[in-house]
């Protein structure tokens, strides 16, 4: 990988970020647009062939593009990519050459996270990162937990419940679950079951199913479980949908009776290999609710994805492995 800055491109090809895809023999453009504390890119095809299984790239002083092919007993070569239009400037970020308020809002969201990744020393309720627990980028959200785990939990337990409800209280519970002992993770899945989550958006939805993968236990609370399931249940979307999928891994890992139904229904719903794989996968891990038929439907689909699905030699192991676990379970 690396960026066109060297190049003697023009606008927006000096300023992509060049990344080499040697299995489908493509150089790909990424091109990005500050977003927040980071950046969103969007990627297309600069330059493809069959074969062409690069390997490495650079640009010279003249401005122009070489790369190499060649790996795995094939023949290797040197190739010169030249612009030969007129040279051109890039063109202004915006026009008048005045940062935009998106320039300007992602420039001073990205110093806030450089700080919050940056800082050191005890972790007290007057430090930032407790205030950005809840914020709705993503990379300050994950800045300030990491600044926190980063810390001995006996510094900062007791402020995780000090945290307003929503996300920040989530975040603070995510922390918890990740850093700390046993007691800890079922102390954090209990608190966020019982959480009231009206109004709450996708990103709270997987934070709190996040929290419960990590940190469930046999040990933890009857009225806890019941809150995971009943809320599992009422997020269940489509099958594409992110919440949806975690949902049937936390049904799954809570030993839910409706979790075969509901995980065939999605599993029939499907529309990508990527979906029905994983519906597979989180259905060979159920052990309770199963009967004659849903077995039967089960294997079936199993036996069609096996014959189907595209992944080269990483497929077989993939399949029997679902298919061992599915069995203990019968």
């Amino acid at each position: 990988v690396k960026f066109g800055y060297r190049s003697n491109f023009p606008a927006p090809w000096r300023d992509a970020f060049y990344a080499l895809d040697w299995a489908y023999g493509r150089i790909v453009a990424v091109h990005t647009l500050p977003r927040g504390a980071s950046y969103y890119a969007s990627g297309e095809v600069f330059l493809e062939g069959r074969p062409l299984n690069v390997t490495d790239l650079d640009f010279l002083s003249d401005g122009s593009l070489v790369f190499t092919t060649g790996g795995r007993k094939t023949r290797s070569a040197l190739y010169r990519l030249r612009y030969d239009g007129e040279p051109t400037e890039n063109a202004p970020p915006e026009a008048g050459g005045q940062p935009s308020l998106r320039t300007t809002f992602s420039e001073q969201s990205t110093i806030l996270r450089r700080q919050l990744e940056q800082g050191s020393g005890p972790v007290t309720d007057t430090d930032p990162a407790w205030q950005h627990l809840g914020s709705a980028d993503p990379w300050l959200r994950n800045a300030a937990r990491v600044r926190i785990e980063q810390r001995p939990v006996d510094e900062w337990r007791d402020l995780v419940l000090s945290q307003p409800e929503g996300l920040a209280r989530l975040t603070a519970l995510l922390a918890l679950v990740r850093q700390g002992d046993e007691a800890d993770r079922r102390f954090a899945v209990e608190s966020a079951s019982n959480l009231m989550p009206e109004g709450w958006r996708r990103t709270e939805k997987l934070t709190l199913l996040r929290i419960c993968e990590l940190g469930f236990t046999e040990e933890v609370s009857g009225p806890a479980t019941q809150n995971l399931a009943r809320r599992a249940h009422d997020w269940i979307e489509n099958p594409a949908s992110p919440v949806t999928r975690e949902c049937i891994r936390i049904l799954a890992l809570i030993n839910d009776p409706e979790t075969s139904h509901r995980g065939l229904s999605l599993l029939t719903e499907s529309a990508t290999q990527e979906d029905r794989l994983h519906y597979l996968e989180m259905l060979s891990r159920v052990r309770a609710g199963w009967n004659g038929d849903s077995h039967i439907s089960f294997f079936k689909s199993l036996a069609v994805a096996r014959d189907t699905s595209r992944g080269d030699r990483f497929m077989p192991p993939f399949f029997e492995a679902i298919q061992n676990l599915s069995l203990i379970h019968i």
